[in-house]
């Protein structure tokens, strides 16, 4: 359940029933959480509850809605909730209204660390769906292209009392886990994007435990599976270089790009402000750092 992990992402402890107090700034769950998100020009308002809505003889069901002038609808399934409470049925109607918002998020594919540290986790999730189509070899030419390897293939082998994900190379056979952070974390990353099919891709800090070059490597085979499958991606990052490095690779690959500047204020409203990457590196050569921005 996706609200569990958020819940215990950062700890590895916690969940929905016993923490979702966490989710809310100052544990202040009197008020909704509230998360704007702009689809095709159009601002929508979703709702996060501080309780879970009993369906009747159904289990308890996790309040994450969308906004609607009728109340409150979850978009798994057209139940909507009335403003006064009083109400709880299905509208099909609404199904169709916000299908492709429905489509959209349905993509969303979340990798972050804690997700990239559990390689046989994502082995079992998507090893089957890549090798099927052969897209296995696309990671391969990723990995010799990218990282000046000369890898010629991908497989598992029995090591132990399991089955361990390989890189071939003309010489020996490498344990993912054992190759450069760089090497790895690409194909691991490359796994889950080509298994999912997105339609949009949060990155959390790529930049972690990343060697300059590894980073543009990955982000370079990132951004052209991005372009090639045609999904959009969210990066969050504290790295200036990741940024000067974005913009190069944007540029190269007629990508539409830009910084977005997150700002949370002392009542916990998160505010954006949007850059173009030529703004950034603008503000870069002034000697301005864009990461302290809230200082001006």
């Amino acid at each position: 359940m996706k609200l569990d992990y958020l819940i215990s992402r950062r700890g590895g402890r916690g969940s929905w029933n016993t923490s979702k107090d966490v989710l809310w700034h100052q544990i202040g769950t009197s008020k909704n959480i509230i998360v704007k998100l702009r689809v095709d020009g159009q601002y929508l308002e979703f709702h996060v509850l501080d309780k879970s809505i009993s369906l009747g003889s159904h289990r308890p069901d996790f309040p994450v809605r969308l906004l609607t002038d009728e109340g409150l609808v979850k978009l798994a399934d057209g139940y909507l909730m009335s403003k006064t409470e009083a109400s709880y049925t299905r509208r099909e109607d609404l199904l169709k209204q916000y299908s492709d918002v429905k489509k959209l998020l349905e993509g969303v594919l979340f990798i972050d660390h804690k997700l990239l540290s559990k390689p046989s986790l994502i082995e079992r999730y998507a090893w089957a769906k890549v090798v099927s189509k052969r897209l296995d070899k696309e990671i391969v030419s990723m990995v010799r292209d990218e990282f000046k390897t000369d890898a010629e293939g991908l497989t598992f082998v029995p090591i132990g009392d399991t089955y361990i994900l390989v890189l071939q190379t003309s010489k020996t056979t490498v344990r993912i886990d054992d190759l450069g952070d760089g090497a790895r974390i690409a194909i691991l990353v490359s796994l889950l994007l080509l298994a999912s099919n997105p339609t949009l891709v949060l990155i959390e800090e790529p930049e972690n435990h990343m060697h300059p070059v590894g980073l543009r490597s990955l982000t370079d085979f990132i951004f052209k599976l991005a372009k090639d499958k045609n999904f959009q991606l969210l990066v969050s990052t504290h790295s200036v270089e990741f940024v000067s490095i974005a913009k190069e690779l944007a540029e190269n690959l007629g990508i539409e790009s830009s910084v977005i500047y997150l700002e949370r204020d002392s009542d916990g409203t998160v505010t954006s402000q949007n850059f173009s990457l030529d703004d950034a590196e603008l503000l870069r050569k002034l000697g301005i750092d864009i990461r302290l921005l809230y200082v001006f």
